[in-house]
């Protein structure tokens, strides 16, 4: 059960018998089997589409090892720069070749975008932002 103060700041916005509903059902894992099912053969097919936020040094070599593998990889980020370079097969991390950069993005596997709206066509999200 949340700390009381989160209790009562959600139910001020939910009532409390629907407050009660979401958390049985994030408490069931019956609730998340077919998820998880249906998640799972996505990445044995590899038809998984992996969301990867933040295309700095850790997001941009994830994003970039996911599309090697054979998964269609969709990197995010909010400098239009980074985005740019990416999906003009150069690579701005010492320790990812623009050579592997450019395989990945003309083989397909490997899509930069600005546009988050698109998180709305990925099955998994690895965020990859400075904390």
């Amino acid at each position: 059960m949340p700390p009381p103060i989160i209790a009562t700041s959600i139910a001020s916005v939910v009532s409390v018998t629907t407050y009660s509903s979401i958390v049985s059902r994030a408490t069931d894992p019956s609730y998340f089997l077919p998820v998880f099912d249906e998640l799972s053969e996505k990445i044995r097919s590899k038809t998984v589409r992996a969301g990867v936020i933040g295309l700095g040094y850790v997001g941009l070599p994830l994003a970039v090892e996911f599309a090697k593998a054979g998964v269609k990889a969709v990197g995010f980020d909010v400098d239009k720069e980074k985005v740019d370079s990416i999906l003009h097969g150069k690579s701005y991390i010492s320790d990812i070749e623009s050579e592997v950069v450019s395989r990945v993005v003309n083989d397909g596997t490997l899509v930069a975008t600005t546009d988050f709206s698109l998180l709305a066509d990925v099955d998994t999200i690895n965020i990859c932002v400075p904390t």
